[in-house]
């Protein structure tokens, strides 16, 4: 990662410097800031140590480019987050966990306790994130509409035939858990996959569609035989090729008896990746972006069940879960979690930065499991805050060459 980001951020500040660039990116014709030249030399001279720990040695005429105490308090941060980790791992929480932070597609933290970062694990309902950014391509290219009923892929489910309360169920009531399909009861069907991989489920509603959020793997099994009716491939084989290729996850898999709810397997390297081609939060080099921005904000976009957009609060977006802060969509999180099996993606939308993570707890409800997602997460965001902030320079001239 490193060789190849310090390869492609010096050609392209020779770029800079020699005033190539024009119109709204006339700003790059100057000279690089400090923390330009700063973020640079950690590319080039870094090889695989953690940003904090490599601004420990700077000296001190390299430090004054920050304000005040941006680097010990950068540092503090991480070591609390090091730390962290290897007391519920040194505690048997978590036997093993392998974590990273990037920042605009660069690993700025990252840290193997019994598990390595090309460790491949289950992600358990992570796995719906993918399966919503399959539905979301689908629709990028006109092959589904999101506001389409169900019926018409499906006329025979009980939910098409006989939505309750006569209001129609959609894809996106699908994606959003708000179809009215509960999380467990003995009233359901199952039907054939559409290219004969096995059979799928679903339940009969308990609420009319758009009225309540009630997560339930049943709408990702429904969804799932969406993907297959539509693009003639088999659920697995979908991933593989739109999501997996592209995005160059050569550390993941999917089970070939994976339903849309779970059955992926992938690594912290790969989680990266995936969180990078998403998101395209890569402008040192090419990327391959599984969405254009249109289906990208249809991840976060508010669903019909909340009636006002509060400046503060969480909700199911499509296939993640999304948290407004200052009004406006700021973290976009999964996490999956199970016997042995814990896995998260946390992007944190204006930082351009993400944490992913995969472990192994044994007892996954555990109070020390649950306050590690909430500290791990809190600590992260921190930490991606304060390197926006001290490096802001370098992000706007980033920016400006997009």
């Amino acid at each position: 990662y490193y060789l190849l980001y310090a390869l492609i951020f010096a050609g392209f500040t020779a770029t800079a410097g020699t005033g190539m660039l024009s119109g709204k990116d006339a700003r790059l014709e100057s000279e690089p800031t400090p923390q330009f030249r700063l973020w640079q030399r950690f590319l080039i001279g870094a090889h695989n140590q953690n940003l904090a720990a490599w601004l420990a040695h700077l000296n001190s005429a390299d430090r004054e480019v920050f304000a005040g105490s941006q680097v010990n308090t950068l540092i503090s941060t991480e070591n609390e987050l090091d730390n962290f980790i290897d007391e519920v791992t040194g505690n048997g929480a978590f036997p093993g966990l392998a974590v990273a932070i990037y920042r605009d597609g660069v690993p700025v933290f990252e840290k193997e306790n019994g598990l390595e970062l090309s460790a491949r694990r289950q992600l358990a309902s992570v796995t719906k994130t993918f399966t919503s950014v399959a539905v979301l391509q689908l629709a990028q290219h006109g092959r589904l509409n999101l506001d389409d009923d169900i019926g018409k892929y499906f006329p025979d489910l009980q939910i098409a035939r006989e939505p309750m309360g006569g209001k129609t169920v959609t894809i996106r009531n699908l994606l959003q858990h708000n179809s009215g399909i509960p999380y467990h009861s003995s009233r359901g069907e199952t039907f054939p996959s559409p290219v004969g991989n096995g059979w799928y489920s679903s339940l009969n509603q308990i609420a009319p569609a758009g009225e309540t959020f009630m997560y339930s793997n049943f709408n990702y099994y429904v969804l799932a035989a969406v993907i297959e009716k539509v693009s003639g491939k088999s659920y697995a084989e979908y991933i593989q090729s739109y999501i997996f290729d592209p995005a160059g996850m050569t550390d993941s898999e999917i089970s070939p008896q994976a339903n849309g709810a779970s059955g992926i397997s992938s690594s912290v390297n790969d989680l990266a990746r995936f969180f990078i081609a998403l998101t395209g939060d890569s402008p040192h080099a090419p990327v391959n972006r599984l969405l254009n921005d249109r289906y990208f904000a249809e991840l976060y976009a508010v669903p019909a069940q909340i009636k006002a957009v509060e400046p503060e609060m969480e909700y199911y977006g499509s296939g993640i879960r999304v948290q407004y802060h200052n009004g406006k969509p700021a973290q976009l999180f999964h996490t999956g979690i199970w016997y042995g099996v814990f896995a998260e993606i946390r992007i944190f939308l204006d930082e351009k930065a993400a944490l992913v993570q995969v472990g192994n707890p044994p007892r996954f409800q555990s109070a020390t499991v649950n306050g590690y997602r909430w500290r791990s997460s809190h600590l992260a965001r921190t930490y991606v805050k304060l390197l926006d902030t001290m490096f802001s320079v370098r992000a706007e001239m980033v920016s400006a060459a997009r």
